[in-house]
């Protein structure tokens, strides 16, 4: 029985072995213990998803990367590129895939145990030392990571917004100690490792205030709502703030390339200076996209879409370059924009914000 009970550890504890469905065991005459293992998935599929996690790695990691950087940026593709399997929780059951890494990794869903099983298989490829907490009371589940040589609460699920926010994800439980986890989470402290290092403490504090940010080139983008909502970087390893735009009173933000595109809030002295603007990261070169006021900001391949709210929450896009005219696509009120491939999701006010679709050309 502990052979049996170490080959399950062994799987449990490794997410790449996702594919284990069940194990059963016999004695041959010699008094050997034989165990046959009983896979869910093809060699083709394991594969498949073999090649996703070198490809994901090959893609997002860089070998001059610290520990830091690389857990963000795995952090960060878990998030931008997953949406939580909400539905299915919420009416049940819940695909098996869910829980596992393969439904994060191959099909973009999943759970909180999903979640974290990618975190750790991505962190552990790229050596960093990983492990899952899971509490039953909470039906929940996330990291422990080890940056430093210290230990930190990572949760990937909660920071994920939803509904999904195009290249914005949370860093409110990124690297945090069991005093702050304790505010809102439960677990057996005495099963796990402690965690009390505050090294990170302004990285919450940048998930827990401005909960838009983006994270690139090394630096974290956010909107500081205790300086007069100005747009602000700070280096990954917390060394240094700056503002990056000279501009007041914005109301949203997204990196896409080169540029950050942005527009200011509808109050305040920037009142009169509507419209969507491009600058570059470093702050300089703004350029002004368009005359119309955008409430919300989604960008896919050359587009910029928007909520036109001097047009009845009406949505447009506008090309990036800003070179052509605006043109509206739907004309009645929307909000809660989402792109997937050549659609555009979206919910429409005037019928009790059921969700549509159309065509990212209209």
């Amino acid at each position: 029985y502990d052979y049996f009970d170490i080959s399950w550890k062994v799987i449990n504890e490794n997410p790449e072995l996702f594919y284990v469905q069940s194990m059963s065991y016999s004695w041959n005459s010699q008094g050997d213990m034989l165990i046959r293992f009983k896979y869910s998935y093809n060699k083709s599929s394991i594969k498949k998803f073999q090649e996703k996690v070198s490809n994901i790695l090959n893609t997002i990691i860089t070998p001059n990367m610290t520990e830091l950087e690389k857990e963000i940026a795995i952090h960060d593709y878990i998030v931008l590129n997953t949406s939580y399997d909400r539905a299915n929780y919420i009416n049940r059951p819940i695909p098996s895939e869910s829980y596992t890494a393969y439904g994060v990794i191959i099909n973009g869903t999943g759970v909180c145990s999903g979640y974290a099983k990618a975190m750790q298989l991505l962190l552990n490829k790229v050596g960093i030392e990983c492990s899952i907490l899971s509490v039953p009371e909470m039906d929940h589940a996330w990291n422990i990571v080890t940056i430093g040589g210290k230990k930190y609460h990572l949760d990937v699920t909660w920071n994920d917004p939803v509904p999904d926010r195009q290249k914005k994800t949370r860093y409110k439980y990124f690297n945090i100690d069991d005093e702050i986890m304790s505010q809102d989470h439960i677990w057996n402290k005495s099963r796990y490792p402690k965690c009390t290092s505050k090294d990170y403490l302004y990285i919450n504090e940048i998930g827990n205030n401005y909960p838009n940010a983006s994270f690139d080139s090394g630096y974290f983008y956010y909107l500081d709502y205790n300086n007069e909502q100005s747009l602000m970087k700070v280096k990954a390893d917390g060394s240094s703030t700056s503002k990056v735009i000279d501009r007041t009173y914005l109301k949203d933000f997204m990196i896409d390339g080169e540029y950050i595109y942005y527009w200011p809030s509808y109050w305040g002295e920037e009142y009169n200076k509507n419209g969507i603007y491009r600058a570059n990261k470093d702050g300089s070169g703004i350029t002004k996209i368009s005359d119309k006021f955008g409430d919300i900001l989604e960008i896919d391949k050359e587009w910029i879409y928007f909520q036109d709210i001097w047009e009845g929450n009406t949505l447009c896009r506008v090309k990036k370059n800003g070179i052509n005219n605006v043109e509206n696509i739907f004309s009645k009120p929307m909000k809660y924009i989402s792109i997937n491939g050549e659609w555009i999701y979206f919910a429409n006010e005037s019928d009790n914000k059921k969700l549509y679709r159309i065509k990212n050309d209209g």
